[in-house]
């Protein structure tokens, strides 16, 4: 039989030098006190010393008060908050989400329903990035290759700078010919340069790409064939690549340029 250590109390039994940790008797002897009600004659109380005859409800303390008594001595502080009343307990923690510390009636990590609606959005917010894969793209406007982030729903251009752009000009143009009364199509000044290979269909020369929305004689801009005060419709098949000079040059005159041999 095990001998009785620092974290063990002795036996009850009378001359049994076993072990015990909380109810009294070693191994041996709970189990025989089970079955056949074999208890010591006398035992002392571990917390007033008095001797008694235990029960079968009584194993270290000669008492309910005495037990009670004892654990008050080994926890004050439970003890404390056991003798006031329910609604004057309060607990001071610290709030996992903003980091403020705050006083509660129960035990609480997260001090408002803000707080929780947040930690509960963040840790969703999370798993889902850890399962989002998305593949990188080009920008329609300024041809950059991006990876849109999780929750981020630009899908064909890089920023919001760039879909403004690209949508202001194509409206532009669409607001122009819807006040001549024409026809209008949604065209894009850029297919439009990419189709006429960034030349001028003018005087033939190119037109940088990176001159676009300048003031430089060899800029590219949007002509019409046939012009918006005549008559002429807003649409891939009546729009060609000129550069600023002969833009300006051309003015109010129609037909001047190559007809396009594919329409966009």
């Amino acid at each position: 039989m095990a001998e009785a250590d620092s974290t063990h109390r002795r036996c009850a039994v009378e001359g049994c030098s076993g072990a015990h940790k909380a109810r009294g008797y070693c191994r041996k002897h709970y189990k025989q006190w089970q079955r056949r009600g074999v208890r010591p004659s006398s035992q002392e109380c571990r917390h007033c010393g008095k001797s008694y005859t235990p029960t079968s409800t009584q194993s270290m303390y000669c008492s309910k008060a005495c037990g009670r008594a004892a654990w008050n001595k080994a926890n004050p502080e439970k003890a404390q908050a056991r003798g006031m009343p329910r609604y004057c307990r309060v607990h001071t923690s610290e709030c996992k989400q903003c980091g403020t510390t705050f006083v509660a009636r129960r035990r609480r990590e997260l001090c408002s329903r803000a707080c929780i609606r947040a930690w509960n959005a963040d840790r969703a917010r999370m798993r889902a990035e850890g399962s989002h894969q998305a593949e990188p793209r080009q920008c329609r406007e300024c041809e950059a290759t991006f990876t849109p982030k999780y929750g981020d729903k630009r899908r064909s251009f890089c920023s919001s700078r760039c879909r403004s752009r690209h949508y202001r000009r194509i409206r532009r143009s669409k607001e122009r010919a819807r006040l001549r009364a024409a026809q209008v199509e949604p065209v894009n000044p850029v297919a439009v340069f990419e189709r006429d290979g960034w030349r001028c269909q003018i005087c033939g020369k190119d037109t940088p790409r990176a001159r676009r929305g300048t003031r430089y004689p060899n800029a590219p801009e949007l002509d019409h064939r046939i012009p918006l005060s005549q008559g002429g419709d807003h649409s891939y098949a009546n729009t060609q690549c000129a550069c600023r000079r002969c833009n300006h040059a051309k003015g109010n005159a129609s037909e001047v340029g190559q007809l396009p041999l594919l329409a966009a």
